[in-house]
C-alpha cells in the first residue's frame, strides 16, 4: 500500500515537473519580449553636422582699369 502512494506521489510529482517546462517553454519567448520592452530605448543619433557656408565668387574678373 506504502509504494502504491509512493508511485502515485512519483507520478504526479513528473507531470507537474512536465507541466512546468511545457509552461516555461511556452512562457519564454513572452519573458523575452516583456524585457525588450523594458529595455530602455537608445538615445536618438546626433543632428547632422552643419555644411560649410558656400561664399559665391566671382566668376567674372573685373576689367582692369585703363593705365593713363
Amino acid at each position: 500500500m506504502k509504494m502504491i502512494i509512493t508511485c502515485i506521489f512519483a507520478l504526479l510529482v513528473i507531470q507537474e515537473m512536465a507541466i512546468f517546462q511545457n509552461c516555461y517553454l511556452e512562457i519564454w519567448p513572452l519573458l523575452a519580449v516583456y524585457a525588450e520592452m523594458l529595455r530602455p530605448s537608445p538615445p536618438p543619433p546626433p543632428p547632422p553636422l552643419a555644411a560649410p557656408t558656400i561664399r559665391p565668387r566671382l566668376l567674372i574678373v573685373p576689367p582692369t582699369p585703363p593705365s593713363p
